[in-house]
């Protein structure tokens, strides 16, 4: 299996982060009463212009943001970023909560959000002020565009790539980054639009589309673990791909199977709560049999799970110890469970306390070698991708992920 180059683009250090009260910095006029003249002296002119330096310099201080941070030819600060904490207080402000200048394109997916990403990108960038024209938008036109623009993006010497829409969008970059030969690997921002959105839980960027932006242009990056992973496509041919977050093979690709084949509108997660019931009726469990590190292994299971996240199918924490930075992944199969428990541990799984049940198995692995008869349907990052044999392996710090810490559940 072939290993990738991990090293992240370089990029300049200066940042700049303000408060988000539309507060803006404009040349002030003199203070004199009303009706009065003009100072004419020079010597008072300039001492009144020093007074009002002095003033901007002091209000600058308390907000923590050097007069050399300030975008060149502007007066002011711009509306839209994340100083002020929820509370109304000032947030500490340095060069890792700031936006950092370095060669950037956003590749956006239209159909995101219920297809408000056409109106609500340029929205998010008009907020950013002046920093917005760093920023290049690449709009894609269908599935697997993304990867296909993450590929041109790389060639061209990005120094970040911004994945604009749900996890599969991510997913479709993240391997067009990853699979280009050509250029050093740029690292990734996210900006979440999607349904699902599980991936960004991992990480403290925020709740908000235009917090996620914030931070995916911030200088702060953290290294995130990959998953390398070899299973037959659905036409048939041996695939290699890259997962960020969350295979599945089993119960949960048959529900996204079924989602697919809906005939009803897109929207939301009413049809994916409805392919599951569905599926809940045609349950069939799989002879599972492989290694685990070596290790012989054996199950008899409606679903096997290999997690670097914790969150899967929309913030059902499946994998709730798993980290992306962990070096490993962590495994969740069942042993013949029935449809009556699965019913009755469906809530938990949005806890995370699944695992306390009898019946649920985990534990953590680097390599997985995995067969299933039948042959079970495979997803990745909430994309069906093929089908078992599945072979996995974690390359630990293999991304650079714009964000300044893991999110602790």
């Amino acid at each position: 299996m072939m290993a990738k180059s991990s090293n992240a683009g370089e990029f300049h250090s200066h940042a700049l982060t303000v408060p988000d009260v539309g507060l803006s910095i404009h040349p002030a006029p003199i203070d004199r009463p009303q009706g009065a003249r003009p100072v004419a002296s020079e010597k008072t002119a300039k001492a009144s212009s020093l007074h009002w330096v002095n003033r901007l310099a002091t209000f600058l201080k308390i907000i923590q943001i050097n007069v050399s941070d300030l975008p060149p030819n502007t007066g002011k600060i711009t509306e839209g970023s994340s100083g002020l904490n929820n509370h109304g207080g000032v947030a500490p402000v340095g060069p890792h909560h700031g936006l950092a200048r370095m060669k950037t394109v956003a590749i956006v997916n239209p159909v995101a959000g219920f297809g408000r990403a056409p109106h609500a990108w340029p929205g998010l960038l008009n907020r950013l002020g002046a920093r917005a024209s760093q920023v290049v938008t690449w709009w894609t036109k269908g599935p697997g565009h993304a990867e296909f623009l993450a590929a041109q993006a790389k060639r061209s010497g990005f120094d970040r790539v911004l994945a604009v829409g749900g996890d599969g969008t991510i997913s479709e970059v993240a391997n067009g980054l990853w699979w280009e030969s050509e250029g050093r690997l740029p690292s990734l921002g996210i900006v979440s639009f999607g349904t699902g959105c599980d991936y960004v839980r991992n990480f403290e960027v925020g709740h908000t589309p235009f917090d996620h932006l914030v931070h995916a242009l911030g200088e702060s990056v953290l290294s995130a673990d990959l998953v390398v992973f070899q299973a037959m496509g659905l036409h048939g041919r041996p695939i290699s791909r890259v997962c960020l977050n969350v295979i599945g093979t089993g119960f949960d690709a048959q529900v996204i199977a079924r989602y697919h084949r809906q005939k009803i509108p897109k929207y939301g997660k009413l049809p994916y709560f409805l392919s599951g019931i569905q599926e809940l009726f045609k349950l069939s469990h799989f002879r599972l049999q492989g290694e685990i590190d070596g290790e012989d292994f054996e199950a008899v299971s409606l679903i096997f799970v290999v997690g670097l996240g914790q969150y899967f199918g929309g913030r059902m924490m499946i994998t709730p110890w798993a980290s992306p930075q962990s070096g490993r992944v962590q495994l969740v199969w069942d042993q013949q469970i029935s449809l009556l428990d699965l019913i009755r541990l469906f809530p938990q799984i949005y806890l995370g306390r699944h695992l306390k049940h009898p019946k649920v198995q985990t534990r953590f692995a680097r390599k997985v070698k995995l067969t299933a008869e039948p042959p079970a349907l495979v997803e990745a990052d909430g994309e069906l991708v093929g089908l078992t044999p599945l072979e996995v392996e974690i390359y630990p710090g293999a991304f650079q992920v714009a964000a300044e810490k893991l999110r602790v559940s």
